[in-house]
């Protein structure tokens, strides 16, 4: 997750000084760097993480993998610590 900062950086980077920029230039490119491998992991474990839909018809593509199904639905002591919300592709919005 982005910081405040590095979220304001990207809203305003004309507001933050040459150098504090190229600190908040760097996280932001290394943590989009992590993102991308988390996403291949998750792909790999058969989560869905984009989206085909036409917003138009409301045509989309919600098939449900067996690893999605555990995390819609989880066993006890399996899913997500609590506390936290996981959303899972599919669930048009909810959380579990």
């Amino acid at each position: 997750m982005l910081s405040k900062a590095e979220i304001e950086f990207l809203k305003r980077p004309d507001e933050f000084n040459a150098d504090y920029a190229k600190v908040l230039r760097s996280r932001i490119k290394s943590k989009v760097q992590t993102l991308r491998e988390e996403i291949v992991i998750l792909e790999n474990a058969g989560i869905v993480v984009t989206e085909n839909c036409n917003r138009v018809t409301e045509n989309c593509n919600y098939e449900i993998s067996s690893n999605q199904a555990a995390l819609i639905n989880p066993s006890p002591g399996i899913g997500a610590p609590a506390g936290i919300r996981t959303r899972v592709h599919g669930s048009r919005g909810r959380y579990t």
